[in-house]
């Protein structure tokens, strides 16, 4: 909140300094997240709007949702300018929300003409919505924070930094990914009364959503990808947190090292072998799940052959969970 604030300061002194016509700071709109729709071939842009409030207001600051139409993106978004009674500024922007549909129907129009349009950061974190549009999330109602632009990066990191449920993707990384892969993955998000929930991955071949991953299956895909950061993980014998891992992928050979933390002190050498063949077996099992559910290997193996999977895990600060 206290960023923003100087944020505005920060512009009006740089409008001054410019030589621009006097523009009072309650002119000043600046977008925090935009949602992105697909409706009838066109598409509505829904923007969160911070802007200075009435002095007598504690935050000193509100929030206004506005939204706009186009047959592009380009066009939309010089609409949403104009609908907007002030000076709207976008790069402050860190959010960019696809609804469902929209990116069915492909992203990378809209993530190209962002990385090239100089008035968006290039950093905005991007994410999709799971059976709904983006226009809902934006009119959700935070948890905690007073933007749900804030509100959407802390859920997301907090995922990702804490269980491996979540990812975070940047503007100019999709851009990149889109430009080389074939398949990439965004965090997805739900809406549950008026409130905004991570509800795992969202995939994409080429540009286009095709499905997703649920929180559980978020996880394996981390393990496989080599991005492991924290995780739960149990077998019929014990449970631990996995603290960190490293997989080598080769051709249709899949190499995972991995360690874990856990209360238990006795027979480790057995619960090490526990936790490795619990570790493959899901993963063989969620491999052949995505094969079937998107009739295709996002992992980059080959599709008509099998996988071979060698686990390694590693007991180590024993004790280290707290009772």
């Amino acid at each position: 909140m206290i960023i923003i604030k100087k944020l505005f300061i920060l512009i009006f002194i740089a409008i001054i300094l410019c030589g621009c016509n006097y523009i009072a700071l309650n002119e000043l709109f600046v977008v925090t997240t935009l949602g992105v729709d697909r409706i009838d071939n066109k598409y509505k842009l829904t923007a969160e709007l911070a802007k200075l409030s009435p002095s007598d207001k504690e935050s000193g600051l509100d929030t206004e949702i506005v939204t706009a139409e186009g047959e592009t993106f380009s066009d939309a978004l010089s609409v949403l300018s104009v609908k907007v009674a002030g000076h709207m500024y976008l790069n402050q922007c860190s959010v960019i929300v696809f609804g469902e549909n929209a990116a069915r129907q492909g992203v990378f129009a809209v993530i190209e003409s962002i990385v090239r349009n100089p008035q968006f950061h290039k950093t905005a974190r991007i994410v999709t919505v799971k059976n709904g549009d983006a226009a809902e999330i934006l009119q959700s109602k935070p948890l905690i924070r007073s933007f749900i632009s804030v509100e959407i990066t802390d859920l997301i990191a907090s995922a990702e930094k804490d269980f491996s449920k979540s990812i975070t993707i940047k503007s100019y990384e999709l851009f990149g990914t889109l430009s080389q892969n074939y398949f990439s993955v965004l965090p997805a998000v739900k809406t549950e009364d008026k409130k905004v929930y991570c509800d795992g991955l969202a995939v994409l071949k080429n540009e286009n959503l095709i499905g997703f991953l649920n929180s559980g299956e978020a996880v394996l895909y981390a393990f496989i990808n080599n991005q492991i950061t924290s995780a739960m993980i149990s077998t019929d014998n014990a449970s631990g947190t996995v603290t960190a891992n490293k997989t080598i992928k080769k051709e249709n050979n899949l190499s995972i090292d991995f360690k874990i933390a856990i209360r238990e002190k006795n027979n480790q050498k057995n619960l090490e072998k526990s936790f490795e063949t619990q570790i493959e077996q899901q993963i063989s099992e969620f491999i052949i799940t995505c094969r079937e559910r998107f009739n295709d290997d996002i992992f980059g193996f080959d599709i008509n052959n099998p996988i071979k999977i060698k686990s390694k895990a590693t007991i180590n600060d024993v004790g280290l969970l707290k009772n």
